[in-house]
């Protein structure tokens, strides 16, 4: 994750717990009450605050965002743990500063689990559509959502992009004239694919549209959530086999809960540095050891049988990758 993004995300990571009062957890004390002895709430995602993690997530660099692979279920099992354990451990973690930061918060680990939900969500294949399935938007739905998004972006950048002369600024400029200039709306699918471009290429673009006051964010969310729909549809229309749309929202909220994650974990290995009885408790995620399936028993030949006083040739070899710890 490029140093900007970690900061975008960390900022956004300190305040998410507060933004919405409605969520069902509504914090009435100071960041640093641990409330020793608490009980590690229950993190039941509204519709309204799993759209508000959904856009923040879309706003993660393309460049940060890594598959969680086939191991995914587990990373999130790892991290619930890794939260219950800074949960207990608060009172302790909030008197440790880290780096130049403020030491972790109760509001932070709140927003952490928010997001842990809604990535578990999207693993365990619990999600809930946002705003109804793009799948079932007929055509010509679909194509004004996406040319009113397209509209919006292409007249905002520009201010964006005020003062600069580079090549990338003129570029960005060329995008957002060819955008409007599309009055047949021949190219939604290429107009999409230059503005999702810039929005990965420039990690400050999103969150500085995002402040604008006539729709840029909606217009975002539009643009990530509509265009692979579009797609879809154009490669069906062409003849081509197309695969479902895929959502990478589990990668894009774990990218996004990152920098939460090496607080906690520097932060929890100081506190139980020397400690014998905490030992292995901040350890990071270790892929599962695949098990070789045992062989059957010896048929007549004996084949099958291992020498009981002989131990296996591959018993003093290295585990490999498949047991290396690997830290978020």
């Amino acid at each position: 994750m490029t140093k900007s993004a970690r900061t975008a995300a960390a900022a956004t990571a300190t305040s998410a717990a507060t933004e919405n009062t409605s969520d069902p957890v509504v914090l009435d004390a100071a960041a640093n009450d641990a409330r020793p002895g608490a009980a590690l709430p229950v993190f039941a995602l509204t519709p309204k605050l799993r759209s508000r993690i959904a856009r923040e997530a879309a706003k993660v660099p393309a460049d940060a965002v890594k598959p969680m692979g086939s191991y995914a279920a587990e990373q999130v099992r790892w991290a619930g743990g890794l939260l219950a354990t800074a949960w207990a451990d608060l009172t302790e973690l909030a008197g440790i500063p880290i780096g130049e930061g403020a030491p972790i918060t109760r509001d932070e680990l709140v927003a952490y689990g928010e997001r842990l939900e809604f990535a578990r969500e999207r693993v365990s294949g619990e999600a809930a559509p946002l705003d109804g399935d793009p799948a079932r938007l007929p055509d010509g739905a679909l194509q004004r959502s996406l040319r009113g998004a397209h509209v919006t972006l292409a007249d905002a950048i520009p201010l964006y992009l005020c003062g600069r002369t580079d090549d990338a600024a003129e570029q960005a400029r060329e995008v957002c004239r060819s955008v409007r200039a599309d009055a047949a709306k021949k190219s939604v699918s290429g107009n999409g694919a230059r503005l999702n471009l810039l929005l990965d290429s420039n990690p400050s673009l999103g969150p500085w549209l995002a402040r604008l006051p006539k729709g840029e964010s909606s217009a975002i969310d539009v643009l990530r959530r509509l265009h692979p729909e579009w797609v879809r549809r154009e490669q069906i229309a062409a003849g081509r086999a197309a695969p479902a749309p895929s959502d990478d929202g589990a990668d894009r909220v774990w990218a996004l809960m990152a920098p939460t994650r090496e607080r906690i974990l520097t932060a929890g290995r100081y506190l139980v540095s020397g400690r014998a009885d905490r030992e292995g408790a901040y350890r990071g995620f270790a892929r599962p050891t695949p098990r070789r399936p045992r062989k059957a028993d010896g048929d007549a030949k004996g084949e099958g049988k291992a020498d009981a006083t002989k131990p296996s040739p591959d018993a003093t070899k290295p585990a490999g990758d498949a047991t290396k710890p690997v830290t978020h």
